[in-house]
């Protein structure tokens, strides 16, 4: 999954980037 600017998900997004 590829969180794109998600609130919830700020620290997941630089490792699902």
């Amino acid at each position: 999954m590829k969180a794109q600017h998600s609130r919830q998900s700020n620290s997941v997004e630089l490792l699902y980037f």
